[in-house]
Formats: C-alpha cells, sequence, structure tokens
C-alpha cells in the first residue's frame, strides 16, 4: 500500500493557507512529512488492506524518495493493489471541521499506455476506467487527527515480464475545508500538477 501524505497549516501567519497550497513541511516521523509518498510496512494489526478498521495513524510507514518527492515508481513485480490519500493540520485545528477531497488522474502526452488511470469501476483489468474521485461532501475527521480516503485499488498495470512498458499517469488532489463559525471559516488546497506515478 502506498499513501500520498499532505498537511495543511491554519496557523495564522502561514502563507500556504492564502495560496490555497498544502505545506510542504517535513518532519521526524514519516506522517510528519507533507507532499510525501509513503509505503506501508505491514505488520499482524496493519495488513496491507485499506478497508475498515485499518488504523493509518498507527501503522508503521516509510518515506519514499527524498523529501516532498513527487514521483512514485511502483514496481510490476509486486503491484501494491492499493493507493490512499492522507490530508491532516500540521497543528490542532476544531474538531468538527469537514473536508472533501478531489482526485484526478491523467495520462501525460509522452505516455504510451492507452487508460487515463490504473483503475476500473469493477476493480479488473478490462473494466471502465476511473480517472476521477470525488468524495463529497465534507467529512469529519476519520482517522485520528487525520482524513484518510483510500482510492481504488490498481487494476491496469503492465505484467510483471514486460520489462520495457512502463505506465505513466499524472495525478492531482484538491480539498475543500470547511472550518465550523459564524459564518463558517472555507479554505482550498491544490497539490502540485506534476505530481506522477509510474507502474
Amino acid at each position: 500500500m502506498y499513501l500520498l501524505n499532505l498537511l495543511f497549516d491554519l496557523t495564522p501567519g502561514a502563507q500556504d493557507k492564502e495560496d490555497g497550497l498544502f505545506t510542504s513541511g517535513a518532519g521526524a516521523a514519516p506522517l510528519a512529512n507533507s507532499r510525501q509518498w509513503l509505503h506501508l510496512l505491514p505488520d499482524p494489526g496493519h495488513p496491507d488492506d485499506p478497508t475498515p478498521p485499518f488504523d493509518a495513524e498507527g501503522a508503521n510507514w516509510e518515506k519514499v524518495g527524498g523529501g516532498n518527492d513527487s514521483h512514485l515508481l511502483l514496481s510490476k513485480a509486486s503491484n501494491p493493489r492499493h493507493i490512499c490519500v492522507r490530508i491532516a493540520p500540521s497543528t490542532p485545528i476544531d474538531p468538527n471541521a469537514t473536508l472533501s477531497i478531489f482526485v484526478m488522474f491523467g495520462k501525460p502526452a509522452t505516455a504510451h499506455q492507452r487508460p487515463a488511470s490504473p483503475f476500473t469501476f469493477n476493480n479488473l483489468p478490462g473494466g471502465r476506467t476511473v480517472a476521477a474521485f470525488h468524495l463529497h461532501p465534507g467529512i469529519v475527521r476519520n482517522s485520528g487527527q487525520a482524513w484518510f480516503f483510500p482510492l481504488k485499488p490498481i487494476a491496469k498495470a503492465p505484467a510483471a515480464g514486460d520489462l520495457n512498458v512502463v505506465h505513466r499517469y499524472e495525478v492531482v488532489v484538491g480539498a475543500q475545508l470547511s472550518v465550523p463559525g459564524t459564518p463558517p471559516d472555507v479554505y482550498t488546497f491544490g497539490e502540485d500538477p506534476e505530481m506522477d506515478v509510474s507502474i
């Protein structure tokens, strides 16, 4: 399982929130790194399956690539199946805040595969491609202090023996956060459109 970890900062002096950006902060713990791909190290309490009651906050993650690394290269021989997104505040916020998320996959102009994403509606390789996810309406946090969104399992990937075949996708993540108040404070965040996933 791979996780795209994104953090936002609502502290008064933070400019990122005014610019609609996830923060680029980094920390010692894997989940303290924003705009970072993480890989699950499964254990008996955290299997390689994001369906409830999977606990993303207590799982053992490792960073993939360097800080703020936007590229994820997946092994054909060990298709990880699941890709997930986690969004969290870098500092505590109102526990009743809600968040909705948009995730779009696309085929770069230089890519050679036909589908726009590795996901299908029926989770089978021959199924109709799912290129966009709109998780709405907004929900309260469902993973400790964070929001955890499993996407569909990877269905379309080159065969393990196709050593010279690569499927490349670009992915964009957007989120809308609503913090209770009169009127509510609404923030939107968007991720770097040059992020990509290669299989």
